[in-house]
């Protein structure tokens, strides 16, 4: 079997197509398909975009996915997630045989039946008694509770409401009477509480999006689909095709510009969008995509 990365170039060649064409189908960039093809895995952005870059270019080539991935995550290294195991539910043991009335002797039907209505009758008694007991516990609860009830509403009928607090007054001036503002306490604009990131896609995007340190998604979002994701302290998203999404933060949209097939990570917390670290000069000595 050729290797991984010949057998995605001779395809394509087969067919008369370029990375090119491959790029502008799959909104992928030319230089993470040249990886693909020259088997260079440490360029690529890792996880599900990588699978989802191999599941892209076997459509756009005519290649089979479903195997072309199974080439990928063998020549990678990966290794392929395990289907979970179905355990089936242990068989039920059918109904015991019942007896035939017919197959017992009458003797012995007889000695059953006034052995049964005998203690029936014994146990009427302290049936009687148990059921007594259990009505004077009731009745011992329920006027527990309503001695409480009223307890709690006298209570709070005896507490004084409180009065608001004046408005301070500033003294008259030219006649006319203004209300002094008192100033806002420093930070009440920070809410401390949840935010919500929304991620629109107008293209074939891989996101993998993490709140509060735990994995929520991790796939392929489609056009005219979106995700929104709730957190507490920290939202990332990592962005595969940045020009074909759209994000919203607490309802608003936000206005971030992007190119097709450009990866970039997102970090929000509850004041919105953090400012991204800037990136490292690149090499003069790598190729252009």
């Amino acid at each position: 079997m050729p290797p991984f990365g010949d057998k995605l170039r001779k395809q394509r060649e087969k067919g008369g197509i370029t990375l090119e064409d491959v790029a502008l189908t799959t909104k992928i960039g030319t230089r993470f398909l040249r990886a693909l093809e020259e088997e260079h895995f440490d360029q690529l952005p890792g996880g599900i975009f990588n699978r989802g870059f191999v599941r892209a270019y076997a459509r756009s080539v005519g290649l089979d996915e479903d195997q072309t991935i199974a080439d990928y995550l063998l020549a990678s290294g990966e290794v392929q997630p395990k289907k979970a195991e179905v355990v089936e539910p242990a068989p039920v043991p059918g109904p015991k045989a019942s007896i035939s009335k017919a197959a017992v002797p009458k003797e012995v039907l007889a000695e059953r039946i006034e052995h049964g209505v005998s203690s029936g009758a014994s146990n009427f008694p302290r049936v009687l008694a148990g059921s007594a007991i259990v009505v004077v516990a009731l009745g011992l609860a329920l006027w527990h509770f309503l001695a409480k009830e009223s307890v709690g509403i006298r209570g709070a009928s005896s507490t004084p409401p409180t009065l608001a607090a004046p408005t301070a007054v500033a003294p008259r001036t030219g006649g006319t009477q203004t209300a002094a503002v008192a100033p806002a306490a420093a930070g009440s604009s920070a809410t401390a509480g949840s935010f919500t990131v929304l991620i629109k896609a107008s293209e074939d995007s891989w996101i993998s999006i993490t709140a509060d340190g735990k994995p929520i998604f991790e796939d392929t979002l489609e056009p005219s689909t979106e995700k929104s994701v709730e957190g507490h302290s920290e939202v990332v998203v990592k962005a595969g095709n940045m020009g074909g999404l759209e994000f919203s933060f607490n309802g608003k949209r936000l206005a971030l510009p992007g190119e097709e097939a450009e990866v970039r990570l997102l970090r929000f917390d509850p004041n919105g969008l953090r400012p991204e670290t800037p990136r490292p000069p690149a090499d003069a000595s790598a190729p252009a995509p």
